[in-house]
């Protein structure tokens, strides 16, 4: 039996995207470079959020079926989900980026 691994495809919604193409070459943009070339091998590299901590205020929230999050800097943080297509795909979709600790706390209900 062969195991044919599934492509993985990574989006942000087009404020993200021009957001990061626009800005200067620093630490976070090159470090969230990095992290896209690393969720295209593994989708699951990350920190999985358990469901009674995700955010009861969005209206994402209700349309997950998992949330992840990943460290960016020592401050920074970004959420995603990590979406299954067909047999042989899977989109990881970033959902938000925070420059901040605090504003992911507050964010995420945990402050």
């Amino acid at each position: 039996m062969s195991v044919t691994k599934r492509r993985i495809r990574v989006e942000a919604d087009l404020a993200f995207r021009d957001w990061l193409n626009a800005s200067k070459e620093d630490e976070i943009n090159s470090r969230i470079r990095n992290i896209v070339d690393l969720l295209k091998s593994n989708a699951f590299l990350s920190e999985q959020i358990q469901r009674r901590l995700w955010p009861r205020n969005s209206p994402l929230s209700r349309d997950l079926n998992n949330l992840y999050r990943i460290r960016v800097t020592d401050q920074a943080r970004m959420t995603y989900t990590v979406i299954a297509r067909g047999q042989d795909e899977m989109v990881v979709w970033i959902l938000e980026f925070f420059r901040t600790h605090t504003e992911y706390d507050r964010r995420l209900g945990y402050s």
